[in-house]
Order: structure tokens, then C-alpha cells, then sequence
């Protein structure tokens, strides 16, 4: 123990005295205390220390790790909906383009049967016999 440490428990303690070699009483009833004994009683107190600033550490992370996990839902939620929009804005867009190709489809097929119509008139009318090379 350094002698700023010793100075600080002694203070702690009251000033209690050291004896030579183990705990007793003098006349006037000042108790002495072996440096065993000291070294036990600051060896306990700096556990009871050590465990309160790890209690108080553990809070504190605790509680920035609660507000982390916080702020990272409200993130994910954020970019969740961002997400949600931008695919929205995708369904529509290929809907119209699905709208598209199936009118494309339709008035395709509706131009097929006219074109079978016209080769009909010109064959019976006019004679004449239209087919694809």
C-alpha cells in the first residue's frame, strides 16, 4: 500500500492505531490494530467499492444500451417505410406497364381478326387471294 493510501484508510477509520503484532487495548481504551487486520478491513472496503462502481458502471450502460436499441428500432422503422414507399412506387410503375402489354395484347388481336375479315372481302369480292410470304 502506498503511503497516500494508508493516510486515507486512517482517516477512514478514525485514526486507528497500529500494534506490532495484534489487536489490543492500551489503558486510556484507544484500540490498536495489527497491519493484517488493516489490510483486511481495506481489502474488504475496497470490495464494497468496487462492487458499487460496478453496480453504478452497469447502470449506466444499461441505460445507453436501452436508448441505443431505441434509437436503432426508430432507424429500422424509418428505413422500413422508405422501403415500404419506394416498392409501392415500383408496384404501380409495372402495373401501368402490365395495363400496357395487355391492351398491346388485345388490340393485337383485334387487328389479327380484322386482317382475316379484309382477306375475306378481297377473296370473295374482288378475287384476289392475300397470304404471307
Amino acid at each position: 500500500m502506498s503511503g497516500s493510501a494508508v493516510w486515507l484508510f486512517f482517516k477512514f477509520l478514525n485514526f486507528v492505531l497500529i500494534a506490532p503484532n495484534k489487536s489490543e487495548k492500551n489503558k486510556k481504551g484507544t484500540e490498536y490494530i495489527t497491519p493484517a487486520e488493516l489490510d483486511k478491513q481495506f481489502d474488504e472496503k475496497l470490495g464494497e467499492q468496487a462492487k458499487v462502481i460496478i453496480s453504478a458502471v452497469d447502470t449506466i450502460v444499461n441505460k445507453r444500451l436501452a436508448e441505443s436499441e431505441l434509437r436503432l428500432g426508430r432507424k429500422i422503422d424509418e428505413i422500413d417505410s422508405r422501403l415500404g414507399e419506394k416498392i409501392d412506387k415500383v408496384q404501380t410503375q409495372l402495373d401501368g406497364y402490365v395495363k400496357k402489354q395487355e391492351d398491346f395484347k388485345e388490340e393485337f388481336v383485334i387487328v389479327k381478326e380484322e386482317g382475316k375479315q379484309m382477306k375475306q372481302v378481297f377473296k370473295e369480292k374482288l378475287g384476289v387471294k392475300i397470304s404471307a410470304v
